[in-house]
């Protein structure tokens, strides 16, 4: 019996782990396959709460109108995929929302941080409840401040996002000086 307990060992020896390992086989809770699949369903659920949790604070800035701060915004950051659908879907609801109404141009031009200039377009409505509504559309970057070169951008964001001219009923350049002074001969 000596021998025996020798070859046993303690609690942490060889035998006793190769002993656990048998018994664990044989036990189909314990098996690969079930245990992959109850770490799959671990993942899955960790995996979603932190979808959750991404798109509850999403939808707080979101509605907020509150920014999107981070530290990576490179090409390849996935930051910026997330800002460009986010942008993409509060645009397509604030376009869905105007439908065929009327619709006044609020512009305002300024540089960014680079020193680049660029302008803020702000559309404001009477959406479907009656109330007036002002949303806050794009900011363009655009080569320089002049009334032509903002009106091309201007332009080009109305064919992007499907706005008709017919619609335009009112416009203000606050900020931009030669849009103020020009927008009077300036047909959009």
């Amino acid at each position: 019996m000596e021998r025996f307990n020798e070859h046993i060992g303690a609690v942490n020896s060889c035998h006793n782990d190769a002993r656990i390992q048998f018994e664990s086989f044989q036990d189909q809770r314990h098996s690969v396959s079930n245990v992959l699949r109850s770490c799959g369903r671990e993942i899955d659920i960790a995996y979603r709460t932190r979808l959750t949790a991404a798109l509850d604070v999403t939808r707080f800035l979101l509605k907020q109108g509150l920014a999107f701060h981070g530290n990576d915004e490179s090409t390849s950051s996935s930051n910026r995929d997330l800002a460009h659908a986010c942008a993409s879907e509060i645009t397509s609801v604030i376009i869905n929302d105007i439908g065929d109404n009327y619709f006044s141009l609020i512009v305002d031009e300024s540089r960014d941080s680079s020193v680049k200039e660029q302008m803020g377009v702000v559309l404001r409505y009477v959406n479907k409840e009656g109330r007036v509504i002002e949303r806050f559309l794009a900011i363009v970057r655009v080569s320089d401040t002049t009334s032509l070169c903002l009106k091309d951008a201007i332009d080009s964001l109305f064919a992007q996002h499907g706005l008709s001219l017919s619609k335009l009923r009112g416009q203000g350049y606050d900020g931009a000086s030669n849009m103020r002074v020009n927008s009077l001969s300036m047909s959009l």
